[in-house]
């Protein structure tokens, strides 16, 4: 599993989480850097790079997206990329999460490329008092 893990700054500090099967992940890595092996079992700086931008894209639009319909101002930091088991991915996350709260809000995201379907995982973990805060936004 590959895991891209950002913070997000402003009224409404929280955690963003994206999860892509591994194989999949590779493959939308070769697919953005050109290479005409996409199906490789390694992540080089390369790859690791693209997968990045991908949740650093990924990001800005939810972001984007979520403020304006909020109206709260917010804005996300530099990628971080995990690559293993996603127990593992999850434990080193949750460790932060922790003493976040209880609540996230999840997305599936689809992206195609090239005739394949990647599924993946988009979490929002709010830090404490930030929920109430887009609870508030919102008018709930």
């Amino acid at each position: 599993m590959v895991g891209v893990y950002l913070r997000v700054f402003g009224e409404a500090p929280s955690k963003i989480l994206y999860l892509f099967p591994e194989d999949k992940a590779l493959f939308v890595a070769g697919l953005l850097i050109n290479d005409s092996e996409k199906c490789r079992n390694i992540l080089g700086e390369l790859e690791v790079s693209a997968l990045k931008e991908i949740g650093n894209i990924l990001t800005g639009a939810y972001v984007y997206a979520f403020s304006n319909f909020t109206g709260l101002n917010m804005l996300s930091s530099v990628p971080a990329l995990a690559f293993d088991m996603v127990g593992a991915i999850l434990n080193t996350i949750l460790a932060d999460l922790g003493e976040m709260g209880d609540y996230a809000v999840l997305i599936e995201t689809q992206l195609t490329a090239c005739d394949l379907s990647i599924d993946g995982h988009f979490f929002l973990v709010p830090d404490p008092g930030s929920l109430n805060t887009i609870l508030d936004a919102l008018g709930v």
